[in-house]
């Protein structure tokens, strides 16, 4: 841990490495933080290494906050034949009323990599709202002709749903993607589902 504090000039900066930091069972290594406030915002950068299945998952975290706003770029890549990589960019907006937090995330277009097939992220948007309810507006991936979007209001309320569209999509990519390799289904699926 290294850093400074300058009250003159409203300065800081503080790096922190580390050889690894565990929560519970998992581990992330190599870890590397910079904090400061260059620019006039607080500046996060921080990076490292999950060691997930005899391979590692590089990743990189940049975050920029300034006023209201908060500017976060993810990004992260295997070490394995099979390529799983990507970034995802957003914009959060926070506001406050009645003493009650809100936050608008602006999903900016980037892509991922999912077992070797590129996908297009399209700009989306979720709501998160004081009353523990929260709006995804459209988030959507896409490779060609095959793509996922997601809509709706998620709460306690059964009369609200959220929309799952589905085009020319893997079951097996899907569960593989979520883990669920104790189930093995085949097959492609286009439709919508609500729940």
């Amino acid at each position: 841990v290294s850093g400074y504090v300058d009250d003159d000039n409203q300065e800081l900066n503080l790096d922190v490495a580390t050889p690894y930091l565990s929560f519970g069972k998992r581990m992330i290594q190599n870890v590397v933080l910079n904090f400061d406030n260059n620019n006039n915002q607080l500046n996060l950068d921080a990076s490292g290494n999950y060691n997930q299945k005899n391979t590692f998952l590089d990743f990189n975290l940049k975050a920029n906050a300034l006023n209201d706003s908060l500017y976060t770029q993810f990004e992260w890549h295997n070490r394995d034949s099979v390529v799983n990589a990507g970034e995802l960019q957003f914009n959060t907006k926070f506001t406050k009323e009645n003493n009650l937090t809100s936050a608008l995330m602006s999903f900016l277009p980037t892509q991922i990599i999912i077992f070797d097939s590129t996908w297009n992220v399209h700009s989306s948007q979720i709501a998160f709202n004081p009353d523990t309810t929260f709006d995804v507006q459209n988030f959507r991936l896409q490779n060609n002709n095959q793509y996922i979007v997601i809509d709706g209001l998620v709460s306690k309320k059964e009369t609200d749903q959220v929309q799952v569209e589905m085009s020319d999509i893997d079951l097996g990519f899907i569960l593989e993607l979520v883990n669920m390799k104790a189930i093995s289904i085949n097959g492609r699926t286009t439709g919508v589902a609500s729940l």
